[in-house]
């Protein structure tokens, strides 16, 4: 009784796939020349930037950071802070990050996180990379979560913002 319904839904939904992929429109490529040739086209259609992770990154703050990736797609690297609640909160220096990316760098998301001052504090990233008006860029969500000392205080413990990184030229 219910196979014929079945069967006239899964041909409608296939109809209307292709219908779907039959419009669907070759995307804008009305970008300066210089960007154009940054392009790539994935499986899918969809241009994409052949945006690099490896090498070192700031942000409007000057927090650096320093990412190698792994064929694998483990993100290894450094990350030396210019914002701190009070000085010292983060340790000396570069403090080391660990993470994710696509493996063999198929796709232009990634995550890391950095533990700061021995555990107290730790800070989570995550992200896609873009090439945007000529400038290879980290467009990144953060979420810091500080140590609290009783449960009571946990609504104070998570801060959550936005973050951009563009790639340090020599």
């Amino acid at each position: 009784m219910y196979l014929p319904l079945i069967l006239m839904f899964a041909v409608s939904v296939l109809a209307n796939n292709s219908q779907i992929n039959d419009d669907v429109e070759e995307p804008s490529t009305d970008l300066p020349e210089r960007d154009q040739e940054n392009l790539t086209k994935n499986k899918i259609g969809t241009f994409i930037s052949d945006c690099s992770f490896p090498g070192t990154w700031v942000n409007s703050h000057g927090s650096e950071i320093i990412l190698d990736v792994t064929e694998e797609g483990h993100v290894t690297g450094k990350y030396l802070t210019a914002v701190e609640a009070t000085e010292g909160a983060a340790g000396e220096g570069h403090v080391p990050l660990f993470g994710q990316a696509s493996p063999g760098g198929k796709h232009r998301t990634f995550g890391f996180t950095v533990s700061w001052n021995e555990g107290a504090s730790t800070t989570s990233w995550t992200g896609q990379c873009f090439f945007c008006d000529g400038k290879e860029v980290l467009k990144t969500t953060w979420i810091l979560t500080s140590e609290v000392n009783t449960c009571n205080k946990d609504w104070l413990a998570n801060r959550v913002g936005q973050d951009e990184f563009i790639r340090k030229t020599m």
